[in-house]
């Protein structure tokens, strides 16, 4: 049975391979391999900013509460605490227009 999970997958491999101009198959073993990159980090409790690409500690990432089912959990930030800071900031800027 196909899922969307795994349309999704395959979409995301096609683009990947478009743009890297390789064969989807080696897109989807890159795919893999930063999968697995991902859950090794995980288990020894670092976690890698979306935006600046280092791996660090979770303390270095905020928590983000939400509900869900009327249940309140919660999960990792995307973003470390100083990319955080500067979004927040430079929207600060933007908003106000001070410098």
């Amino acid at each position: 049975m196909i899922t969307a999970y795994d349309i999704r997958e395959n979409l995301y491999a096609l683009i990947l391979a478009s743009l890297k101009n390789i064969t989807p198959e080696q897109a989807f073993m890159e795919i893999e391999g930063s999968r697995e990159m991902t859950n090794k980090l995980k288990k020894a409790g670092y976690k890698i900013c979306s935006k600046c690409g280092v791996a660090k500690s979770l303390d270095e990432f905020y928590l983000a509460k939400y509900k869900y089912l009327g249940e309140t959990r919660f999960s990792i930030r995307h973003l470390c605490k100083e990319c955080m800071k500067a979004k927040e900031r430079e929207k600060y800027r933007k908003k106000w227009g001070k410098v």
